[in-house]
């Protein structure tokens, strides 16, 4: 065999761990993408509960002080009511 030839499948050879060096390479950069993901989306949820129990504990507050007591169950059986209650307390 002439050494052009052998060169050619070294090359060869070379180029295709190469390619599966960066194959792998690429595959731990999006695993670490999706669990940078994962915890950013877990990150939101956890801000988004605290934010509403914020938003409850001071609406309840304010319907207490009002002496609106009973209104409170019916924060929780009705959507609507809650919204509306949150405008009327001007709560965001």
């Amino acid at each position: 065999m002439n050494s052009s030839f052998v060169q050619k499948i070294y090359e060869q050879v070379v180029a295709i761990k190469h390619n599966r060096k960066l194959e792998e390479h690429y595959m731990l950069f999006e695993e670490l993408l999706a669990k940078r993901e994962t915890r950013g989306i877990q990150k939101g949820i956890q801000k988004g509960r605290q934010e509403e129990r914020v938003l409850i504990s001071e609406l309840i507050k304010k319907i207490c002080d009002d002496n609106r007591s009973e209104d409170i169950q019916k924060l929780f059986a009705d959507n609507t009511f809650f919204e509306t209650m949150l405008g009327k307390y001007q709560i965001k």
